[in-house]
């Protein structure tokens, strides 16, 4: 076993340190000199008092300093919790305070630890033999990363602890089923997912480096950027999700935009379901094969990945290698189902971590609930048919309805409260919230939308909200979710929303 920096920077040879690793909107960084900053992110770090096993929440956009910051901190000891800038101060003072963070790295301390002054700069041999000493004291089982998820629940956002197996782990895992779709190490990979989310830090960041692909991302995701990359990069393969996939639908509807997607051969989607219809029409206008995966922040994230060949592409394929999968009757847990029956996805693997920052999450033989109702045939296919624990998936990010409710039962006049996922014309979601007003009050709902708006990152911003007589409830008073949803697949269009949707800004 071993460590992230020795699977991506131990392992380079001579003869790649000049290729291209990373370009994002300012510059691009050779193998060489990615592989420098992170010595010296570590130097510095371990100079200003930072020692292993110390928290550090690192707050920055996609970007050559995410990509120094986050392997120098790892280098030097550290654990990383990443956060995504657009998190409001409320989350990120949850984050901070959950997972025990000591250091706090955004934009400003980014600049200061990249640049420190001739004074402070040490010669590049100097970096390499600090880097193998700190590298030599890191092992397989040092943990390495705390990415916050809803996990099998639909509360507020908790720590998931992965170590440095778990994250190798999954690099080797998934890498060679991408291999099997085409994927080579020449390849330029769009990288427009935020590397903060564990999708995007393990596919796009640690296996792309880890294959030596030229990453090309944006701090902001525009469809613009992607086009460009495709022309000036010739871009052959990209990680993406579902509204991605959308908004490149609708550019491509122009012959030059198609032309300009020429180079792409290989779309991953991942982070949100995937319409076998839009699959298809996505591939069909830019010629590229587009292929699903699925996974969990608590599996690193990777479980499953597409098949070459693969019929339909809404299947999210077969597990890697490695990866148990045992599908049990939502009512009887102990009942484990046979090929074509519908029930709950429970996944074992190298990759699954140990557990939340409580010690809950994976039972004593290993075994990970993931919340999502599939169908699996008898070769291993699997389809994700629900999702048991109703998280709102709004442009990929997770929305977690009992943190709104919670939220709406604080506003005056509110006596009830209930959200779920709405759909758009596309499909996609986000999150519809139903209110009871007390007796005699009376709600405008552009109001409390508003006021809850000013309260919450603005993925988590309520779309739409209906006042109604009544919620429904079960016997002990559980929120219905389930019917609300069902009721919400024949409205398709928000009645108000904060501006046009965020496909081209920070969602």
């Amino acid at each position: 076993m071993t460590t992230l920096y020795r699977t991506i920077f131990g392992s380079l040879r001579d003869s790649e340190l000049a290729s291209p690793a990373l370009t994002d909107d300012a510059q691009t960084l050779t193998y060489g000199e990615l592989r420098t900053r992170v010595q010296a992110v570590a130097a510095a770090l371990w100079a200003r008092g930072l020692r292993r096993g110390e928290v550090l929440a690192l707050c920055l956009p996609n970007s050559a300093e995410f990509a120094a910051l986050f392997h120098g901190a790892l280098l030097a000891g550290a654990v990383v919790t990443p956060m995504h800038p657009a998190l409001s101060e409320s989350d990120r003072r949850w984050q901070m305070e959950q997972s025990g963070a000591q250091w706090f790295v955004d934009a400003d301390a980014a600049h200061d630890l990249l640049h420190p002054g001739d004074a402070a700069a040490l010669p590049s041999a100097e970096l390499a033999r600090r880097a193998a000493e700190l590298d030599a004291e890191a092992g397989p089982d040092d943990l390495a990363v705390i990415p916050f998820s809803s996990g099998t629940t639909t509360g507020r956002a908790t720590g998931v602890r992965l170590r440095q197996r778990h994250l190798c782990t999954n690099v080797e895992q998934a890498l060679p089923r991408m291999q099997d779709l085409g994927l080579r190490p020449e390849w330029a990979m769009l990288a427009p997912l935020p590397m903060s989310h564990i999708y995007g830090l393990t596919v796009e960041l640690n296996m792309a480096l880890r294959h030596r692909n030229h990453i090309l991302t944006s701090a902001r995701f525009h469809v613009s950027h992607l086009l460009d990359h495709c022309e000036r990069f010739g871009a052959q393969w990209a990680s993406v999700a579902p509204p991605i996939l959308l908004a490149l639908r609708q550019a491509a509807q122009d012959p030059e935009t198609r032309r300009r997607l020429r180079s792409l051969r290989v779309l991953l989607s991942g982070a949100a379901p995937l319409d076998g219809e839009l699959a298809r029409e996505v591939s069909r206008l830019t010629g590229a094969q587009v292929v699903q995966g699925y996974g969990l922040s608590e599996a690193s994230p990777v479980t499953h990945v597409s098949l070459p060949g693969q019929e339909d592409p809404a299947a999210i394929g077969t597990p890697v290698e490695g990866t148990e999968i045992r599908v049990v009757s939502p009512e009887d847990p102990q009942k484990v189902l046979g090929p074509g029956e519908l029930g709950e996805m429970w996944v074992r693997g190298p990759q699954v971590m140990d557990g939340y920052l409580d010690g809950s999450g994976v039972d004593e033989d290993g075994w990970l609930r993931t919340g999502d109702l599939v169908r699996v045939d008898e070769h291993g296919m699997t389809w994700v048919i629900d999702r048991a624990k109703e998280l709102i998936y709004y442009h990929g990010f997770q929305v977690p309805p009992a943190e709104l409710e919670a939220l709406l039962l604080q506003y005056p006049g509110i006596a009830q409260a209930a959200v779920t996922a709405g759909y758009d014309e596309q499909g996609e979601e986000y999150p519809w919230a139903f209110v009871v007003p007390d007796p005699g009050a009376e709600l405008h709902p552009e109001e409390i939308m508003t006021w809850v708006a000013e309260r919450v990152t603005p993925y988590k911003k309520i779309r739409r909200m209906d006042v109604r007589a009544e919620i429904p409830v079960s016997p002990s008073g559980k929120i219905l979710r389930r019917l609300l949803r069902t009721e919400n697949r024949s409205h398709v269009r928000p009645l108000w929303h904060t501006g046009p949707h965020e496909e081209d800004s920070t969602p």
